[in-house]
């Protein structure tokens, strides 16, 4: 908010966020209130050692830097805050520091959907690893068709000299292909 980076969040500075707000109000045809007394508000809320000016100090002596911030930047929760019954018994300052703040929610909702993901990979990955390594009868068939034995080692059948050349596959594969197609 501190636009002209003087170390301070000037009427000007405020005035200027205010406006956007204003606009946004305005949108959803709701009558904002008039800068002067938003401001008077803010001030009363914060009360900052200077008047005509809010310091970062000020801010976190207040503990109520987030109504500050609202009412300049977020305009659903302004409107909650307005909305709030002002004679209803306030939280004191220990309850709010205790209260995960919405940021922490936010993590604590991603880090649980991550841990989630993380066990659903883990399931997935056992289950890849015990896929049973036995020939697909498919796979049984074709190897038949090529006349590769699979109930023997592969180095045996070298061994036989049994093992087709690449292009010996080609040629049974084409074969077993006419066969398929008449």
């Amino acid at each position: 908010m501190d636009v002209d980076g003087d170390g301070v969040i000037s009427m000007y500075e405020m005035e200027f966020f205010y406006e956007d707000q204003m606009r946004k109000l305005e949108q959803l045809d709701i009558e904002p209130l008039p800068f002067e007394d938003c401001v008077c508000q803010m001030l009363d809320m914060v009360k900052p050692i200077n008047r005509d000016h809010v310091t970062l100090k000020d801010l976190k002596q207040c503990k109520m830097a987030h109504v500050f911030f609202d009412t300049f930047f977020n305009v659903e929760k302004y409107l909650d805050n307005e909305q709030k019954d002002p004679f209803a018994p306030q939280k004191d300052a220990d309850a709010l520091l205790n209260e995960p703040s919405d940021w922490e929610k936010y993590a604590a909702d991603e880090y649980e959907v991550l841990v989630a993901e993380e066990q659903a990979n883990d399931h997935q990955m056992s289950l890849d690893m015990s896929y049973d390594d036995d020939i697909d009868p498919l796979l049984e068939v074709e190897l038949k068709n090529l006349g590769l034995n699979q109930d023997r080692p592969l180095a045996e059948e070298k061994e036989n000299n049994n093992v087709l050349e690449t292009g010996d596959i080609l040629e049974k594969n084409a074969e077993v292909a006419k066969g398929l197609t008449t």
